[in-house]
Formats: C-alpha cells, sequence, structure tokens
C-alpha cells in the first residue's frame, strides 16, 4: 500500500492542537514566518514507513528523537501541484521518493492545513523512538555505507545506535 507522508516538526502537532492557527503556525510555516508554499512529504510503501522516518531523522537531527511524528495526506484534495524533487536528506531512498506539493497562496496551503487537522490522528503514521533506532542499528549490523557514513557525522546518533 502506498502513501504520502509528511513528516511532523513536532510529533504532537496533531494531538495539541486545540486551534488551528498553532497548528499552522508549527507545521505549515518556514522558520522566517512565511508559509511553506512547496511543501515536502514522501511517496513511500506503508511498508517503507519506519524506513522513512528514521532516515529523515538521522538526516535531519542532532541527536535521536523521542519520536517521530508524520502524517497521511493522500486523502487530502486542497488545489497544488505535486513534483517529485530530491529531497534533503542523507540517503538514496528519501532523496528519490521526495515530492513537493505547491501551493501558489497562502489560502491554498490553509485549506490543505485544514484538511490535515481534519483528518487528525486517523491519519497519524508516526515511528517510534525504539523503531528508529531498531532500524538504524539493523543498517549498521549489515553495514550499510549510507548509515555508516550519516553516523559518522553525527556522534550522537552513532553512540545511540552502538548501544
Amino acid at each position: 500500500m502506498s502513501l504520502r507522508l509528511r513528516i511532523l516538526k513536532r510529533h504532537s502537532s496533531v494531538e495539541e492542537a486545540s486551534e488551528f492557527e498553532a497548528f499552522f503556525q508549527v507545521e505549515f510555516r518556514r522558520r522566517d514566518g512565511s508559509p511553506d508554499l512547496d511543501l515536502s512529504i514522501f511517496d513511500v510503501d506503508a511498508s517503507c514507513l519506519v524506513r522513512t522516518h528514521a532516515e529523515c531523522a538521522v538526516s535531519w537531527l542532532q541527536s535521536p528523537p523521542k519520536h517521530r511524528g508524520g502524517l497521511s495526506v493522500e486523502k487530502c484534495t486542497a488545489t497544488c501541484t505535486s513534483r517529485a524533487t530530491p529531497g534533503d536528506t542523507d540517503f538514496v531512498y528519501t532523496r528519490s521518493h521526495h515530492v513537493e506539493l505547491g501551493f501558489l497562496h497562502e489560502e491554498e496551503l490553509r485549506e490543505f492545513a485544514q484538511q490535515v487537522l481534519a483528518q487528525g490522528l486517523s491519519g497519524d503514521r508516526p515511528a517510534t523512538a525504539a523503531q528508529v533506532r531498531e532500524y538504524g542499528r539493523g543498517r549498521l549490523d549489515e553495514n550499510d555505507q549510507e548509515w555508516l557514513s550519516a553516523t559518522e557525522r553525527k556522534s550522537k546518533w552513532a553512540k545511540e545506535l552502538r548501544k
């Protein structure tokens, strides 16, 4: 089964979203405060969910997370374009499965965000810290060169995965 996965900036964003504006500010704005009109998602097979979370986590975070949040967004029907673009990760798989949803205006992005929030936890596709670590340890045990290279640059990951 295929799914469109949006990796959340905060794993608890949907659970804690008492109001739309707070959810939108956390998950759909860039660091400079502007709306993220080129939204990153991953088109992946559901069987690769933990892999996708793990590869994104080790690529983007300095140390292993307690939990990785993600939402399935394939049921969202907001107006946008969809284009395959190389993802900003250290791994071929996630780079090759990266897609950007392009929105022309903030209003379109808000419509999409409202649909994401409305589906709430029914679209929840998280990965636990244990799953991420187990996947990473398995890749290191297999001498996976991408994982060896990624953890070589991040000492906290290397230490955690070698426990």
